[in-house]
């Protein structure tokens, strides 16, 4: 998951946005979904689902890809769930600015 930018977090939806030429770790959570999900569901006891998507990502991963409310409202949501803001931080995911 190095390689993939966490974009957005809905319900229980975890939104990771991985490059054009990301196919493979794209292909790779798909073809593990139900065994990332259980895992998910097993080390914070919630049923939690990533979808991946693909993007023209910056090189430097500087560029801001969430808008000004958006990012307002995700980071909201981290300070407000501590359980979505471990998960982050224990998938090694990303915040773009």
């Amino acid at each position: 998951m190095a390689e993939g930018v966490l974009y957005n977090l809905k319900n229980k939806n975890i939104e990771v946005v991985f490059g054009l030429d990301n196919n493979f770790h794209i292909d790779a959570i798909n073809r593990s979904r139900d065994i990332v999900a259980e895992v998910l569901k097993e080390v914070y006891n919630q049923e939690l689902y990533i979808k991946c998507i693909k993007k023209d990502l910056p090189k430097s991963r500087k560029k801001s890809m969430l808008s000004n409310n958006k990012e307002q409202s995700l980071q909201n949501t981290l300070n407000n769930d501590k359980l979505l803001k471990d998960l982050i931080d224990n998938i090694d995911a990303e915040i773009i600015n």
